[in-house]
């Protein structure tokens, strides 16, 4: 009597876990689908383990540093950075740790690589969105830098890398940076906070170039850093990029 009285408790003990295991599924699973859809957003969360830059497909050379310096600049690795600086098409905000605007995300939807959202849903999204939008922006912008044939020349002294011209472009636009390369840097316009297309193919060219900083004068808040990707921001001085 007394054995099978402990098999059956032993029993009742594991159907009882199971429904347990099963229940709290069924609440994760639930608060799972209001995370991810609250407002039509993608919840923002921290990076998965061992996700980085790394994880930009068919972006390195130029010495290892790209995208890594250019993302340091643009807001520090800080996915959900935000700003509020006009862009291309007279539209407010960049977001994402590569401060996408409202023009450059519709040609990453044109393209079928993200949903339509606008900067703000995007540096709420999931690294997994975000670097979606960023493999395929540098492709882009390597068919650019491909056909203006500007690898290995020289300009002020700086080497046009591969890289260089990424930042280039990534500043401002593949049309700004197709006529930077054709003006062999007289094209050379800066953005609201003063930096021009030869810094960034300066700072970003992998040849020992030195570290790009956050700008010094952007806000201390690490949710709205006021970061300067643009593409063809409408804040360059001396004309418009793509």
């Amino acid at each position: 009597m007394a054995l099978a009285a402990g098999l059956l408790q032993g029993i009742g003990g594991g159907m009882q876990m199971r429904q347990d295991r099963q229940l709290r599924q069924r609440e994760l699973s639930a608060m799972e689908a209001m995370g991810q859809n609250r407002g039509g957003q993608t919840r923002p969360g921290p990076a998965p383990m061992g996700m980085g830059v790394s994880d930009i497909a068919g972006v390195s050379g130029g010495g290892g540093a790209f995208p890594a310096s250019l993302i340091q600049a643009e807001s520090g690795g800080n996915w959900r950075a935000l700003n509020n600086e006009v862009g291309s098409g007279g539209t407010r905000g960049h977001g994402g740790r590569l401060q996408f605007g409202q023009a450059r995300l519709q040609d990453a939807a044109r393209a079928g690589v993200i949903p339509q959202m606008t900067p703000q849903q995007f540096a709420a999204s999931s690294p997994e969105i975000q670097m979606a939008a960023e493999n395929w922006h540098f492709r882009d912008i390597d068919e650019a830098i491909d056909a203006t044939g500007g690898i290995g020349q020289m300009v002020n002294g700086v080497p046009l890398t591969r890289d260089a011209l990424r930042a280039v472009a990534h500043l401002g636009g593949s049309a700004g940076m197709s006529q930077f390369v054709r003006s062999g840097g007289q094209y050379n316009p800066s953005d609201s906070f003063g930096t021009s297309l030869m810094d960034y193919a300066t700072n970003h060219s992998g040849n020992g170039a030195r570290s790009a900083q956050p700008a010094q004068n952007r806000p201390a808040q690490p949710t709205q850093p006021a970061g300067r990707w643009s593409w063809a921001n409408t804040m360059l001085t001396g004309g418009a990029g793509r």
